[in-house]
């Protein structure tokens, strides 16, 4: 709904079907008629023929898939946007998300050895098959792969300062957004993130 008024045309896709019966709900109590939906899977997107977007956002997807099943998103992302189209992704940075869960006083069961494990093979070995982590790097690694370019890879949250803000007063909050938005937009902090999102550009071929 966000992007209703910015864009000639915008279809929302999610794997769960309880969620495009809200998506399609909200469309018709808005009157806006450029936006559709569909029950998709990110893996497999053969219903949405190659080069037809402008922009290409997959936020969420990557956060639940398989290193392998992940090339498999990226390499749809690439296939259904036009030649210099514009591809963003959002993924969870192992790194980041560990060190963070490691000095938090609310996880303290942190580190340990499945943490450990998750650093060198990316999967919630707490909950096995439902999260999946990577960094910058591979992110930055399968985009080429597949054709994308970068333009930015960027950090929007970060772990270590979540609990601080929270709580922190409205005057603490304004005093440490100049912080938290150079973390933001400098690539040197984004392993650090808890999320991340690569913004890329398709490459013609």
């Amino acid at each position: 709904m966000y992007y209703a008024d910015n864009c000639k045309e915008y279809c929302g896709v999610d794997i769960v079907p309880s969620h495009i019966e809200i998506f399609r709900k909200k469309i018709e109590e808005s009157g806006y008629c450029n936006l559709t939906c569909s029950v998709g899977d990110a893996t497999d997107l053969t219903e949405i023929e190659s080069n037809s977007y402008d922009v290409v956002l997959c936020l969420g997807p990557l956060y639940h898939l398989s290193p392998k099943e992940a090339e498999a998103v990226v390499a749809e992302c690439f296939r259904i946007s036009k030649p210099k189209g514009i591809v963003a992704i959002s993924y969870i940075n192992k790194i980041g998300l560990y060190a963070g869960a490691c000095i938090s006083t609310e996880f303290t069961d942190y580190p340990n050895e499945s943490g450990n494990k998750m650093l060198e093979d990316g999967c919630d070995f707490e909950k096995p098959g439902l999260y999946w982590y990577t960094t910058p790097e591979d992110m930055e690694r399968i985009t080429r792969k597949y054709g994308l370019e970068k333009i930015h890879n960027l950090g929007t949250d970060f772990y270590i300062f979540m609990k601080y803000i929270d709580k922190a007063s409205d005057e603490k909050f304004e005093l440490i957004k100049p912080l938290y938005d150079q973390m933001a937009f400098h690539e040197s902090c984004t392993g650090m993130s808890n999320h991340a999102l690569l913004i890329c550009r398709k490459k013609e071929r």
